[in-house]
């Protein structure tokens, strides 16, 4: 036996005083607390009305259980294919990328007719390429893939598709929405969905029908028999999957005859169009940021009007690939908050120091707290206390014909009594 451990037991010195004098803990005992007794169960919530690309889709959140905590939008997809693939190179088809989020256009919830928060497939993208690290990447879940040809297999055969909503109860068990405490609001989920034509992506070989917006070529492929038929827009099957918590007696009682109030997190979103680059920062680069309450997080990207057109919703490269913006500068109340800087600075250094993931996508990002992914707050600039505000975004020299949007994550409080609930402050 060797006694070199023993050495470091008895090697001990007065800045040893500071790590072990006093010890608080000990890493050879487990400590545990007791909780609640509770059960969940994910049960199967359908939409009002029949569901159909290019629609308004509205659930009711019934009263199943206690609470609710995550939300999934789940979808599926048939299978579409070109019947001329294989004598036509050109002639392929598939569902644009990360179709789980792209299908959405925006997503609201709302409480005794009051929306308390929208979010946007758009935002779900970004919030996904910033704080999932790779071992709890979306790809399979929502259909995002790295090339067309993944994309085109995947098409071939009818998926199901799982789309996490991002709203505040969803991401926190401490946060879960009381449904129990709600008896007299109605607790409501919409969506806006994209059309069916927005959705698919076809090469030269493949063609659409203006007429009728129906897919001539390729087709989908029929279930339980052989042979096509037309992709129509009432080719979806849609609902969502709730998580609901079931609490026990006494807890149940006390979530049903207490007041509740919670800091919840919004999304604001704005946009401007038209954007055009140049040789240096200039006041044409100037976009007012119209924003309210205490902001912990901005984002913004540029995208081409090219790459919408061709279906591409979360293509935000510039020309040749690169960054689209050269340089950002913010200011509040005419004070630069920081001064002009590289603008990969803000893809790059920001979420490095901020965020658990570097974005792959051109999606910037400007972090006022320390920790912006977790619920406790960690730093705000409280807009609403902001005159006027403006981001300069100076584009990628020769790049033009695109457009900008910013999102900004912000805090409110939601407030629940006497069975009804709202926002303790409006915009």
């Amino acid at each position: 036996m060797t006694g070199g451990a023993l050495m470091s037991l008895v090697s001990v010195g007065a800045q040893n005083l500071y790590i072990t004098a006093n010890p608080q803990v000990t890493f050879f005992k487990t400590v545990y607390r007791r909780h609640t007794n509770f059960a969940q169960e994910s049960i199967e919530v359908t939409f009002q009305g029949d569901t159909s690309f290019g629609k308004q889709l509205d659930a009711v959140i019934q009263r199943s259980g206690d609470l609710a905590k995550e939300v999934y939008f789940v979808f599926d997809l048939p299978a579409i294919i070109n019947p001329n693939e294989d004598c036509d190179c050109d002639a392929w088809v598939h569902w644009t990328n990360a179709v789980g989020h792209a299908i959405i256009e925006r997503v609201q919830i709302l409480i005794g007719g009051q929306c308390i928060d929208e979010q946007f497939g758009e935002f779900l993208e970004i919030w996904e390429e910033l704080t999932a690290d790779s071992a709890r990447r979306l790809e399979e879940m929502i259909g995002k893939r790295f090339s067309r040809a993944q994309l085109i297999e995947d098409a071939k055969l009818p998926r199901r598709y799982y789309t996490p909503l991002q709203f505040w109860f969803n991401r926190n068990a401490g946060l879960a929405l009381p449904l129990i405490a709600l008896q007299y609001h109605e607790v409501r989920i919409q969506f806006n969905l994209r059309r069916m034509e927005d959705l698919f992506v076809t090469g030269s070989g493949a063609h659409v029908d203006d007429n009728c917006g129906c897919l001539t070529i390729p087709l989908k492929t029929q279930a339980g028999c052989s042979g096509f038929a037309p992709l129509c827009p009432n080719d979806l099957n849609a609902f969502l999957y709730v998580n609901y918590v079931f609490l026990d007696t006494d807890e149940r009682r006390r979530f049903a005859q207490m007041s509740h109030e919670y800091l919840i997190t919004q999304v604001q979103q704005q946009f401007s169009v038209n954007l055009q680059g140049g040789l240096s920062i200039t006041a044409s680069d100037r976009f007012q940021l119209n924003l309210n309450h205490p902001v912990k997080a901005l984002f913004w990207l540029v995208q081409r009007n090219c790459h919408v057109a061709r279906k591409d919703w979360f293509n935000y490269a510039g020309l040749n690939g690169e960054d689209p913006i050269a340089m950002v500068k913010l200011t509040l109340n005419n004070h630069d908050r920081f001064s002009v800087r590289e603008a990969r600075y803000f893809r790059l250094v920001v979420p490095w120091e901020a965020w658990p993931a570097i974005p792959r996508r051109f999606i910037y990002t400007y972090s006022f707290a320390l920790y912006p992914a977790e619920q406790q707050p960690s730093g705000v600039t409280n807009f609403s206390r902001i005159d006027n505000a403006y981001i300069f975004v100076h584009l990628q020299p020769g790049l033009c014909d695109a457009v900008l949007r910013v999102y900004a994550i912000s805090y409110n409080v939601l407030r629940i009594m006497s069975g009804m609930g709202g926002l303790a402050y409006s915009n």
